[in-house]
């Protein structure tokens, strides 16, 4: 239950049309007689003319502690404050504090700068050092807030620790549908180490190998005739990339080197010839922190070969020719170390 004392005007006759005020605060809190007292004890005694300043006032109990939202206006200029304090003692206090200052802050400087040790001038909080409309840039001096009017910062506005740097080591099943003859499926390893650049960002570099096993092709219908073909490959990324724990996403692009060889059979004179393999890897990686230091990961993406090798049997036909792209995709663990 909250009791409003509203006053228009100023108990002595030199202030008489200085203030207007509206004060509202709950039973027990200082009244407006408090208040008023408390104010002259700032200003002074002094018959300066002042101009009229028109304050409203509320103080409200919330929960363990108490609310204050004071606004003044002061020639057609406006300002307004919210002041929590454990008593509404506090609190009255600091609006005496910033009606004085409103009214006349040289009067309250040098009430202040007059006033015995034993009766310095009320406390009041860090941030009512500039109180619009009035000009505090006078060197006024008060004492420091009480340690219990000084919020502390909220636990989830803490410095978070910042991201560090990582080893990633996997183990792939992977397959291949255009650099042989047919789909192939591969085992591979991988070796990785991430970055981070903040917020979220990482850049990541990767070094890889990956054994496709062997697959036989035949010359067309006859299964008789055709070439054994074997592959291997690696490469090395770089990875830009943003994680959101526990996931992580990158893009990769980089260089694959390699072997590609192939045996003919069902000819008089067989042959097996192994060329260089040259190719422009990139695709999507991803991975999901199962639990720390286990992940999934998954890669999808592509490979550009530099060369096409024709793989024939002389004087019979072609057996195969890699495809001008060829589509990779990868499931596998890993460690994140």
């Amino acid at each position: 239950m909250s009791a409003t004392l509203s006053f228009e005007a100023w108990a002595q006759p030199d202030d008489a049309d200085a203030l207007a005020l509206t004060w509202h605060a709950p039973a027990g809190c200082p009244d407006e007689g408090a208040l008023r007292k408390r104010v002259r004890d700032l200003l002074g005694n002094t018959e300066e003319a002042r101009d009229r300043v028109r304050v409203e006032a509320r103080v409200e109990e919330r929960g363990d502690g108490w609310m204050l939202h004071i606004t003044t206006e002061l020639r057609g200029a406006a300002g307004q404050r919210d002041v929590e304090a454990t008593t509404c003692e506090t609190l009255a206090d600091t609006a005496a504090l910033i009606i004085a200052l409103a009214i006349d802050p040289e009067a309250v400087a040098r009430t202040s700068g007059n006033a015995s040790p034993a009766e310095p001038p009320p406390s009041a909080p860090a941030e009512l050092e500039a109180l619009p409309p009035a000009p505090l840039e006078l060197a006024v001096s008060f004492p420091p807030p009480s340690p219990a009017l000084v919020p502390s910062p909220p636990p989830d506005l803490a410095e978070e620790e910042p991201a560090s740097s990582r080893f990633t080591v996997s183990a792939l099943v992977q397959t291949d549908l255009g650099s042989l003859p047919a789909a192939a499926l591969g085992i591979g390893g991988r070796l990785g180490f991430h970055h981070p650049l903040g917020g979220g960002l990482r850049m990541g570099a990767l070094l890889g190998g990956t054994f496709f096993l062997g697959q036989r092709e035949p010359l067309g219908d006859d299964p008789t005739l055709g070439g054994d073909f074997d592959f291997f490959a690696f490469s090395a990324q770089a990875c830009p990339g943003y994680e959101l724990d526990p996931v992580e996403v990158a893009f990769c692009l980089g260089l694959e080197i390699g072997r590609m060889g192939a045996a003919g059979y069902g000819v008089d004179l067989p042959e097996t010839r192994r060329v260089v393999w040259l190719a422009l890897p990139f695709g999507v990686t991803g991975a999901y922190r199962i639990v720390d230091p286990l992940a999934v990961r998954l890669d999808l993406g592509a490979a550009v070969p530099f060369g096409r090798p024709r793989w024939t049997l002389t004087g019979i036909g072609e057996v195969d020719r890699p495809a001008v792209i060829a589509a990779r995709a990868g499931l596998g663990l890993e460690l994140q170390l």
